[in-house]
């Protein structure tokens, strides 16, 4: 889906190997760890929903180190993350705070310093989808589902936050 999206936009595509960060935090995450099911949104609680079992230990942290590097590499200055405020649950590495503070360690280069930029980490997912739709994003060429499989599964957290935003967005 990144690919066709990238694609879409015109845009560069880099597919990175991070196989080997699975292998290194197996058994931290219903996401990497095969042996630990994908629970359904509606049996978390509240306190699961504040960092749910599909957290991935700095997962976001690695990534976003990663693409700070090829952006220097390539001597840019931004970086985008699409992190968003999330509904119903919430991971600390998609918070403003995250950001800030990552971008304060970034500052320290003293050559190219890096900027990541978060700007839907204070939006619903609905406000999110609807710059989307002004933007023509074609959202069937779009993932939610933790799980896999041919279809979405419709019940993992991120799947009926995605249905509720594109019902909310008139979809």
């Amino acid at each position: 889906m990144a690919r066709w999206q990238a694609e879409a936009a015109a845009a560069d595509f880099r597919e990175v190997d991070a196989s080997f960060f699975g292998g290194l935090i197996a058994g931290g995450s219903a996401l990497t760890d095969s042996a630990v099911d994908v629970p359904d949104l509606a049996d978390l609680s509240m306190e699961e929903r504040r960092q749910p079992p599909t957290y991935v230990p700095n997962r976001n942290l690695v990534l976003l180190s990663l693409a700070a590097a090829y952006a220097e590499a390539l001597d840019a200055q931004d970086v985008f993350y699409g992190a968003q405020a999330q509904d119903q649950y919430g991971y600390w590495d998609c918070t403003t705070e995250f950001v800030k503070r990552l971008n304060d360690v970034l500052s320290l280069n003293r050559r190219r310093p890096v900027r990541i930029h978060a700007p839907f980490a204070e939006l619903r997912k609905v406000e999110v989808v609807k710059i989307g739709l002004a933007l023509g994003v074609d959202y069937t060429h779009t993932w939610s589902c933790y799980r896999g499989g041919k279809a979405a599964c419709g019940t993992v957290q991120a799947v009926p936050n995605a249905a509720t935003a594109f019902r909310e967005a008139g979809l």
